[in-house]
């Protein structure tokens, strides 16, 4: 958190933004970082401000974007926008649906059943680390996820898909 947005993009992977002999090249660190910032619409768009003084859906965007950049095969997310408004939750699903379509498998573990619902190819629901409802796709809804939460929606009849992600 006492890090810049710059160093808190960048950190990560570093390889591409090295000269020869291992120094950093400074211009295509800046290049790399406001691309970043432009694409998941970071406000204001300051590289050299500590991430703590952003707001939490910003925080929370440049850290997504740290991870993004590394073009993750998979990318798990716990409560991807716990504590975010409004318009910075969109901004966030975007990112992860983008992602999922770039081909990442994705994996969202959250207590939001809006966000699973908008994210979500399948949805298993756990109690005490157990599997009771295995909901695909097509049966994805809000009520649905909460009558499997409270036990009454049953395990759904669907075999093992893709996985949860988007």
């Amino acid at each position: 958190m006492e890090m810049t947005v710059r160093e808190n993009l960048t950190l990560p992977l570093m390889r591409p933004l090295r000269r020869r002999f291992g120094r950093l090249d400074e211009r295509a660190e800046r290049a790399e970082t406001q691309r970043w910032m432009g694409t998941v619409a970071l406000r204001p768009p300051n590289s050299q401000q500590a991430l703590k003084l952003f707001s939490g859906g910003n925080q929370q965007k440049v850290v997504l974007a740290r991870w993004l950049r590394t073009e993750p095969n998979v990318l798990l997310l716990d409560e991807p926008t716990q504590g975010v408004d409004v318009g910075a939750k969109a901004a966030i699903y975007e990112l992860i649906l983008a992602a999922a379509q770039a081909g990442s498998g994705v994996l969202v573990c959250s207590s939001d059943t809006k966000e699973l619902v908008t994210l979500c190819d399948r949805v298993l629901v756990l109690d005490e680390g157990r599997i009771v409802s295995d909901v695909p796709r097509r049966e994805l809804t809000e009520s649905r996820l909460v009558r499997a939460e409270l036990g009454l929606g049953g395990n759904s009849s669907s075999s093992v898909g893709k996985g949860v992600s988007a």
